[in-house]
């Protein structure tokens, strides 16, 4: 399968470019060729800022099958209750975050609704793990620390657990 990634150098763009490359597909990767360094060989590059949206548009021109795009779940209204489901409506909470990963969706909705184009939209709230920028994993740690009982997710709300129960799962 080609794949194409806007991104391609940090946290979970880099694992999925890594990911992708493993199980044999090829990989493009478009973004403004900032940190070539950090890409694996093999991966073809684009240079464009995703910013500039007539150049992303000239460049992409050619045929996408399928975008997947990774939001977040700092898109919610965070003044509705959990769980959150597909109709929870969205807002602006989380300020620019949440307003370019909104205007990113709604860019591919309206692509999917005018075109047909197939759209797939993931809304992680808490990612971790290595060359992670954000620091996510502290508000887990923190509360191990104080003797808080842990938040796990749990059929999309949350289980509240001490920390002698988390620590033992």
């Amino acid at each position: 399968m080609r794949v194409l990634i806007v991104g391609g150098t940090e946290f979970i763009s880099l694992h999925l470019l890594q990911s992708l490359q493993r199980d044999g597909h090829e990989v493009t990767v478009l973004n403004r060729g900032r940190n070539p360094g950090r890409l694996p060989a093999g991966v073809r590059t684009i240079v464009a800022d995703r910013t500039d949206h007539a150049a992303v548009a000239k460049t992409l021109a050619g045929r996408v099958g399928h975008a997947l795009f990774v939001s977040t779940g700092r898109v919610y209204d965070h003044a509705r209750p959990i769980p959150f489901d597909e109709d929870t409506p969205r807002n602006l909470y989380w300020g620019e975050y949440a307003k370019n990963k909104i205007a990113g969706e709604d860019a591919l909705l309206r692509r999917h609704r005018e075109a047909g184009l197939p759209v797939t939209i993931v809304r992680p709230t808490h990612v971790y793990g290595p060359l992670n920028t954000r620091n996510n994993e502290t508000f887990f740690f923190d509360r191990l620390v104080r003797g808080r009982p842990i938040l796990l997710p749990d059929a999309g709300g949350w289980a509240c657990r001490p920390p002698s129960a988390a620590a033992t799962t």
